[in-house]
């Protein structure tokens, strides 16, 4: 059964090129949907679990989470972020816009793809919305 992957919310539909902050460079392609819990919300970032791309190698499989931490520095660095994340909204005296946000973040160090991974994330998850002015707000607890 061939998998519609633009249905199915994979991130990249063709064959891509990404980097970390480091440098090193992945080129993979959209391939498989490791058993899919059907009643899943696809646009969540717990989707990305089952959402499977090959390596150019042709023979390594990684997940969309997977793809995207190592994109951000690392597992590590993503939860990093997200805690900077909740601090900076936490601190702040209404919404923010998401440049806002990032700027702050950028000038604590935090690599661009580092914050946008995280926020990617947080939107996915329903911690943060984003309107259509691309204010942030939190939802809900943390």
């Amino acid at each position: 059964m061939k998998i519609d992957f633009s249905q199915r919310n994979f991130k990249w539909l063709t064959q891509t090129t990404v980097s970390n902050p480091a440098g090193e460079v992945w080129t993979f392609y959209p391939s498989t949907e490791l058993h899919a819990k059907h009643s899943l919300d696809p646009s969540s970032s717990e989707a990305e679990l089952y959402r499977g791309y090959t390596l150019n190698d042709g023979n390594t499989l990684k997940t969309e989470r997977e793809i995207k931490n190592w994109m951000a520095g690392g597992e590590d660095a993503v939860a990093h972020c997200v805690t900077k994340v909740s601090e900076v909204i936490r601190d702040a005296t209404g919404a923010l816009s998401a440049e806002t946000v990032r700027s702050k973040l950028g000038s604590l160090g935090i690599h661009a793809q580092t914050i946008e991974v995280a926020m990617e994330r947080l939107i996915a998850d329903r911690f943060l919305t984003q309107d259509d002015t691309a204010l942030l707000t939190k939802n809900g607890a943390w």
